[in-house]
């Protein structure tokens, strides 16, 4: 029913539009210039062209100086993520004054990336407020990457908070008095047709089978987003830890991200591997304590470290390491 709909929209109300109109609508994207059902046709026919299911109501329409456009929704990110097998990393996190700023990075399937920013205004904010205020930037990040990946120049609803009408600037009475202030920022509604009545009931019933929508940016954090802020604190607070290690030891070498973990020396190799570009690496044999008991040999390139491992053979270590997507390297070994 709601592709007959769409159809019969397309092939009657989108062909009825006059050269200023269509002219309007692909140089600005202004729909304010088109009846009921042109609006409802254009929609649909967006939903069409990307495969979005309107039921959910992935666009909305704004009202902002002198122009109706239409805008993502939650729901649009939801679909595209989903649709095109993304995955959505937060890949830097920095402050720029009272600006909080995030970037992410979306990969699709086929490995093909795209980065955005999302920022926030953090001044005066603390505890929850602050907390929230960064999960917005985070949210506001991943979604602008996803729309950014797809290809869609609109803006996305977590951006409508910072969108303000321009005030008019004060002139001398000998300066032509510049334009009327535009119109203030106002949401409207999608006109109802029985397109829009069909997505309406088919999304009813979905809700009804179960369907929940998610909650709002304003809503408390969910569990998911409180660990996601937990899980960022530990990267932050392991990172401080691997450069305050570098400087107590003077090995300028350990990563940043390098893990450290409880294992048994259970062997070493007693004779090291000469290096094509000069140099030794040396390799121990580790059993580590995690509920597995995985055992597994390590490379190092540290003879120092190489010789405590051996006099801690059949002992329990605190082991410094990184895995490099191929071998293991160790960087400290520190007894117990």
């Amino acid at each position: 029913m709601t592709t007959a709909l769409l159809e019969r929209h397309e092939t009657s109300a989108l062909s009825t539009m006059d050269q200023e109109t269509i002219s309007k609508l692909v140089l600005n994207g202004d729909l304010s210039k088109l009846s009921p059902e042109q609006k409802v046709a254009y929609y649909g026919y967006r939903c069409q062209a990307l495969n979005l299911d309107p039921a959910t109501k992935p666009f909305d329409l704004l009202k902002l100086n002198g122009k109706e456009v239409l805008y993502a929704t939650r729901e649009c990110s939801n679909q595209i993520s989903q649709r095109d097998g993304l995955s959505a990393t937060v890949v830097k996190e920095e402050k720029v004054g009272d600006i909080y700023k995030v970037t992410a990075r979306v990969t699709d399937a086929k490995g093909r990336q795209t980065d955005d920013v999302g920022c926030v205004s953090i001044q005066g904010l603390s505890g929850d407020s602050l907390c929230n205020a960064i999960m917005k930037a985070t949210t506001k990040a991943k979604r602008r990457a996803i729309l950014s990946h797809a290809g869609l120049g609109m803006m996305d609803e977590t951006e409508l908070e910072t969108v303000h009408p321009q005030e008019p600037k004060h002139v001398p009475a000998t300066v032509k008095p510049a334009a009327p202030a535009p119109e203030p920022l106002v949401v409207v509604e999608p006109p109802k047709s029985d397109f829009i009545a069909a997505a309406q009931e088919a999304h009813d019933k979905a809700k009804a089978n179960g369907y929940q929508k998610g909650p709002e940016l304003d809503d408390p954090p969910t569990p998911e987003e409180i660990a996601e802020i937990e899980r960022i604190e530990r990267e932050k607070d392991a990172k401080a830890a691997r450069e305050e290690q570098r400087k107590v030891l003077g090995n300028p070498d350990i990563p940043l991200d390098a893990d450290v973990v409880m294992a048994d020396v259970v062997a070493y190799n007693a004779n090291p591997k000469p290096l094509p570009r000069g140099g030794y690496t040396y390799g121990a044999l580790f059993r580590f304590h995690d509920e597995a008991k995985t055992e597994s040999w390590a490379n190092t390139f540290h003879k120092d470290q190489w010789e405590t491992a051996k006099l801690m053979k059949g002992k329990t270590v605190r082991l410094t390491y990184k895995y490099n997507g191929k071998y293991l390297n160790f960087y400290h070994v520190e007894k117990v």
